[in-house]
């Protein structure tokens, strides 16, 4: 019997899976998830600068330099990005409780 190759093997998987393949050229581009750690850097990052931006329309609304829809859009905005980082939060501790309830 003759030993399978484990990228072979993987890309076999891969495929049935509908997930595309690793290796070498000539085999299908693995598809690349995000990491879970890219995403919530980007949500945070992205979560900071909408408060920063929010806080910029509301002086300019303050001395007469922008109008109450642009704020109204801002804090919508911030509002939106604003749950998704408590989301990924509340994933982020669920999985942190899971693994402590764990046996090793």
């Amino acid at each position: 019997m003759a030993l399978m190759n484990p990228i072979a093997g993987i890309n076999s998987y891969q495929k049935i899976m509908g997930m595309g393949g690793i290796g070498p050229a000539g085999s299908e581009a693995a598809i690349a998830a995000p990491a879970f750690e890219e995403v919530l850097k980007k949500t945070l990052t992205q979560t900071a600068e909408a408060a920063r931006e929010h806080e910029a329309l509301a002086i300019q609304y303050t001395i007469g330099e922008a109008d109450m829809a642009q704020v109204v859009r801002g804090a919508a905005e911030l509002d939106v990005k604003a749950s998704t980082a408590v989301a990924l939060r509340d994933k982020l501790t669920a999985l942190i409780q899971e693994l402590e309830k764990m046996q090793i």
